[in-house]
C-alpha cells in the first residue's frame, strides 16, 4: 500500500459506526501489545477532531514516533478489522469463506467434508445468482471428482458439475450483455433527464433496438429481468415518455426488490431502483404514488436490518427527506415542510458528516422555498443566499443558479425593496452572462424586472403586465428544454399576483386538482 494521507485516515475514522469504532477498539486496539499506547493516541487525537487538523497531530509526534509508518499501519488495522466485522453481514465474504474452507479440506483430501461443503456452497450461490463464485465453487468440484473418484457413478456428477458450469456461464454472459447495456445508455444520459442530439437520440434508438431488449424472456435471471426494465425505463425517459417510464420503473422496483437472504449489493440495486422510480414519480406529479416510494425507502434499513452502511442509510436519508420536501412544496404543505426543517435541524450532525455538498445546497434552497411559501420573505432571503453562495464557492448544482438569481428579485419584490431590484437585476444580467449564453427565460425575467415592472404606475397596469408575462412563461414552458421552472412554480406566484390571493393558498388549489385527476 503506497503512503497514506492523514486526510485519508481522518475520512476513514470518521466514517465509521459507534459499534465499529467498539468493535476495532475492543478487537485490535486492545489485542496490541507492542506499541498499542501510540496507535491508541493516534486514533483518539484523529477522532476527536472536529475538523481535519494535520498540524494538532505533527505537534504531538513526541507521543507517536514515526508518524508516517504508523498511519499507514492504523490504516491497514482499520481496514482488516472491519473486513471480519463485516463477514457475517455479507453473503458475498460467507461465500468467499466457504470458498476458501473447501480449498483447504481440497488440499487436505478430506473429500467427504469437503464435499459436503461444495453441495452447500452451490445451493447458496445458485438462489442468489451469484454465478463467478458458482463457476469457481463448480470448477473445485470438477477437481475433486477427477482426483478421488473413478467410479461410473463419479463419471455421471462429473457430467452433471459440467452441465451446471455451461448454465452458470451462460447466465454469466447474459447478465454481461445486460450490463454492457446499461453502462451505455447511462454513459449517454451522463446524468441528464432527457437528451437533445439527434446523434445521441439515435444511439439510445439503436441501444433500444437491441435483441435483448425485445422480450423480458431474454433475460435469465432476476438481476438481469431488472435490469431489462432499467434500461427500458432509462430510455423511455430520455425519448421523453414519461409515462412509459413510470411504467417500467415500477417494473424494475419489483424485480429488484431483493426475496430472501440480500446481500449488500441486491439491497443496493433495491434503493437505486427505488430512487429513480420515485424521482419519475415527482416529475409526472403523481404525488400518491412519490409518497408510497418514501415510505418504502426508509423501511430499508428496518426490512433489511441493515448495519454497518452508513453510505446507504445517509443515501435513504437524503432521498426521502428530499423527496417529501418536493411533495409538500409541490402541493402548498408549507407548513409540513416546516415541521421537515426542524427534523432536518434535529438531523445537523448526521447532515454535516454523511450529506454530499450537492444535496446540502438542495436543503438550502427546500429551506427557502419553505419560508418564501408561508410568506416568511425575511427567512427565504437568508437561505436563498446561501443557496447562491453555495453554488459560487464549490461549482455545484448550477442548474439552480439562474432560477436562483431570479427568485431573489421575486423575494426583494415582495418585501418592497423596489430600489434593490433594478441593482439586483442589472447584477444577475451580468453574472448569468458571464456563466454562459443568456437563455431565453432569463432573458424574460430579467426584461421584466428591469425595464417594463418599473415603467408601470398602477396597479391595473401591474396586473396587466403580470398577464403577459404569464403568456410568455406559459409559451416557453411547452418546450421540453425548459427545465429550469421545474424547481419553483413561478406561474402560480405570478398567479397570486393577478388574482390578489396568497402563493401558498394558489398551490395547494392546483395541487389538488392533479391529485383528483
Amino acid at each position: 500500500m503506497s503512503n497514506i494521507s492523514t486526510s485519508d485516515l481522518y475520512q476513514l475514522i470518521k466514517s465509521l459506526s459507534k459499534t465499529e469504532k467498539r468493535y476495532f477498539t475492543l478487537n485490535t486496539l486492545k489485542k496490541k501489545e507492542k506499541k498499542k499506547n501510540a496507535f491508541q493516541i493516534l486514533f483518539n487525537a484523529i477522532e476527536n477532531q472536529k475538523e481535519f487538523n494535520e498540524n494538532a497531530l505533527l505537534s504531538a509526534r513526541n507521543k507517536i514516533p514515526h508518524l508516517p509508518v504508523m498511519k499507514k499501519r492504523l490504516f491497514e488495522m482499520i481496514l482488516k478489522s472491519m473486513e471480519m466485522y463485516h463477514l457475517e453481514n455479507s453473503l458475498e465474504n460467507k461465500l468467499r469463506s466457504t470458498i476458501n474452507k473447501i480449498e483447504f479440506l481440497f488440499h487436505k483430501g478430506l473429500n467427504e467434508p469437503c464435499a459436503k461443503l461444495i453441495k452447500k456452497a452451490k445451493k447458496v450461490a445458485k438462489e442468489n445468482e451469484l454465478w463467478e463464485q458458482l463457476i469457481e465453487i463448480l470448477n473445485l468440484e470438477s477437481l475433486l471428482l477427477a482426483a478421488y473418484n473413478r467410479s461410473a457413478q463419479a463419471d455421471r456428477s462429473r457430467l452433471k458439475s459440467n452441465k451446471e458450469a455451461h448454465e452458470a456461464l451462460r447466465q454469466l454472459k447474459n447478465r454481461l450483455d445486460y450490463l454492457k447495456l446499461s453502462i451505455e445508455i447511462t454513459e449517454l444520459s451522463k446524468g441528464r433527464q432527457v437528451i437533445r442530439k439527434k446523434n445521441e437520440l439515435k444511439h439510445v434508438d439503436s441501444i433500444l433496438a437491441n435483441p435483448l431488449l425485445k422480450s423480458e424472456e431474454m433475460a435469465l435471471s432476476l438481476k438481469t429481468k431488472s435490469t431489462f426494465y432499467f434500461l427500458l425505463s432509462r430510455g423511455a425517459l430520455m425519448k421523453f415518455r414519461n409515462k412509459k417510464a413510470i411504467e417500467y420503473g415500477g417494473r424494475y422496483v419489483n424485480f429488484s426488490t431483493p426475496k430472501k437472504n440480500p446481500t449488500l449489493g441486491s439491497i443496493l440495486t433495491y434503493f437505486n431502483s427505488l430512487a429513480g422510480y420515485l424521482h419519475l414519480c415527482l416529475e409526472d406529479k403523481n404525488y400518491r404514488a412519490a409518497e408510497i416510494a418514501v415510505m418504502k425507502l426508509k423501511s430499508i434499513p428496518i426490512q433489511f436490518n441493515i448495519k454497518g452502511s452508513d453510505f446507504l442509510q445517509s443515501s435513504i436519508y437524503s432521498m426521502s427527506t428530499g423527496s417529501l420536501f418536493s411533495i409538500y412544496l409541490d402541493t402548498g404543505q408549507f407548513n409540513k415542510a416546516l415541521t421537515l426543517i426542524g427534523e432536518v435541524e434535529e438531523n445537523k450532525g448526521i447532515i454535516e458528516k454523511n450529506l454530499s455538498v450537492s444535496n446540502k445546497i438542495v436543503l438550502n434552497f427546500y429551506f427557502f422555498y419553505t419560508y418564501f411559501g408561508l410568506g416568511n420573505y425575511r427567512s427565504a432571503l437568508v437561505w436563498l443566499n446561501n443557496t447562491i453562495d453555495s453554488i459560487a464557492k464549490t461549482g455545484l448544482r448550477e442548474d439552480l443558479y439562474s432560477i436562483c438569481k431570479i427568485l431573489i428579485l421575486l423575494v426583494h419584490y415582495e418585501l418592497g425593496n423596489h430600489d434593490l431590484i433594478s441593482y439586483i437585476g442589472k447584477s444577475a444580467f451580468r453574472k448569468l452572462g458571464k456563466l454562459k449564453e443568456l437563455h431565453q427565460f432569463e432573458s424574460i425575467m430579467l426584461d421584466f424586472f428591469n425595464k417594463k415592472l418599473p415603467e408601470v404606475s398602477n396597479d391595473k397596469e401591474r396586473i396587466e403586465l403580470f398577464k403577459a408575462l404569464k403568456v410568455d412563461l406559459e409559451k416557453l414552458n411547452k418546450h421540453p428544454e425548459s427545465s429550469v421552472m421545474r424547481n419553483f412554480d413561478l406561474i402560480s406566484w405570478i398567479d397570486s399576483k393577478i388574482e390578489r390571493r396568497s402563493f401558498a393558498q394558489i398551490v395547494k388549489e392546483k395541487a389538488g386538482h392533479i391529485r383528483e385527476q
